[in-house]
């Protein structure tokens, strides 16, 4: 049988019923003036080396750091494709190496030792910072590059840079670099590199063109992959009632952003306080916090989900967490929620929502000040806030943390790989069952696979239609 379906496709996303039965054969990610049509096979796999240890949080597989070519036996950064967990990048601040099975790897890219008019980054003062992979067009890599002495003194100390407002005063200038064909081709952004040293990447999880980057000049923003960048307007937000109505006029710095999973225009960001835009930066509103120093907001980046955001409250940036504001799904605004004193130790850094029963999983820093904060440590936040320490390892400060789309956690410290993923629930025994012997007849043969035929990859204007047509032949 065959049969043949006419899709009409925007420059936007789109949930209509006429993709059909194409829809669950399909992995379709849309961005401005592009189609991409491609087929994933999403597996989910622990890796073969390294040590596993079942504790009472989950089960644990902790990995030595490879050798690396150049430069410091240190992880700086370390990025993992969600769909794929054993497909994973690894950085020094010099090389990036890359492993197709969790264990084995080699390098993929080097830092120049002096810069070029293709790469303009120099192993002499530059490093890299952040290698993030796109959520769900995994082909999709970059690399945020620090310019200047400062931050390549810094990353070669082994000093943790924070996402925060702490971090951007680490070099001078910013440098992206991606890649379309995971990480076997790099191509830098054109023109010269962005004023002001970067806070963490954010791209958009519905649109792999779309991202943005806070930066110490201003938030910038990229619609073509990473390829040119433009900066955004200062964020300037209303007064909250407890505020003067002079601090309107006031231009704090954005310090980090996060896309919202469904609308690539969606962002969640943090000044002084918690900021919202709905037109891609180039307007803000203020989510009325009251004041006093935040962390986050840690958003759930999962397209299923309905924008878990989770922030952490400190009276000042001294004092213990004493709260969250937490959106769940079915919440129309934040709700606070207490915490006992002492229940954190350390201050939220690092933190990702597991694809698997919308739980957080949180790892704490001390922000440079250990008479403040003397220790740190590892913590489930459960849907509704409550917490719980789950560093059934005593591990070292927690570095990196990101989730994968099997429920599992994947950790770095300085000089360790490190993964979480939750103990296995025995299905319920129930009545016995029936004993059958063998059927007599043999099985049938397996049905020729259905194939479809059309375009990979169609070029569109934004906001003019077209009609695509595919061909799935049905045996």
């Amino acid at each position: 049988m065959s049969s043949g379906t006419s899709m009409r496709a925007h420059g936007h996303t789109s949930g209509s019923a006429r993709w059909g039965l194409v829809a669950l054969l399909l992995a379709a990610v849309l961005v401005p003036g592009t189609v991409m049509v491609r087929g994933s096979a999403a597996t989910a796999a622990t890796p073969h080396c390294g040590d596993v240890v079942t504790g009472t949080s989950g089960v644990w597989t902790r990995r030595t750091v490879p050798a690396f070519p150049v430069g410091e036996h240190r992880i700086a950064t370390h990025a993992v494709d969600p769909r794929s967990p054993e497909r994973q990048y690894l950085s020094n601040g010099f090389s990036v190496m890359g492993t197709h099975d969790g264990c084995t790897w080699s390098e993929v890219f080097r830092v120049p030792e002096s810069p070029s008019a293709r790469m303009p980054a120099s192993a002499t003062t530059d490093r890299i910072l952040e290698i993030v992979v796109h959520p769900r067009s995994p082909d999709r890599v970059w690399m945020v590059l620090g310019i200047g002495q400062e931050v390549a003194d810094r990353v070669d100390l082994g000093v943790p840079l924070s996402p925060g407002s702490e971090g951007q005063g680490d070099g001078a200038r910013t440098l992206v670099v991606s890649s379309r064909d995971a990480g076997q081709t790099w191509q830098p952004m054109t023109g010269p590199p962005i004023e002001g040293a970067p806070g963490p990447l954010a791209p958009a999880p519905t649109s792999p063109s779309v991202l943005y980057l806070p930066t110490a000049s201003g938030l910038h923003a990229s619609v073509d992959g990473g390829t040119t960048w433009t900066v955004r307007p200062p964020v300037v937000t209303p007064p909250s009632p407890q505020q003067k109505p002079l601090d309107a006029v006031n231009s704090p710095l954005l310090t980090r952003v996060t896309v919202d999973p469904m609308d690539p225009s969606v962002l969640y960001g943090r000044t002084s306080t918690i900021v919202r835009s709905s037109d891609g930066g180039l307007t803000w509103s203020s989510d009325g916090l009251p004041p006093g120093h935040v962390t986050g907001p840690f958003v759930d980046t999962d397209p299923t989900s309905t924008r878990r955001i989770l922030v952490g409250f400190q009276a000042f940036s001294t004092t213990p967490v004493e709260s969250w504001w937490l959106r769940r799904p079915a919440d129309s605004a934040f709700t606070h929620v207490p915490l006992e004193p002492g229940t954190i130790d350390g201050v939220p850094w690092r933190a990702a929502w597991s694809a698997v029963g919308g739980e957080l999983l949180m790892a704490t820093w001390d922000r440079g000040s250990a008479a403040s904060f003397p220790d740190v440590s590892l913590y489930r936040v459960d849907p509704n806030g409550a917490v719980e320490d789950v560093n059934d390892l005593d591990l070292p400060p927690v570095r990196g943390l990101l989730a994968d789309d099997f429920g599992g956690f994947h950790l770095h410290t300085a000089h360790e790989l490190v993964t979480l993923r939750p103990l296995s629930t025995p299905l319920p025994q129930g009545a016995p069952q029936v004993e059958m012997g063998p059927f007599a007849t043999p099985s049938p043969p397996q049905p020729a696979p259905a194939v479809l035929s059309g375009p990979g990859a169609v070029a569109l204007e934004p906001g003019r239609n077209s009609d695509i047509t595919f061909s799935l032949n049905l045996p």
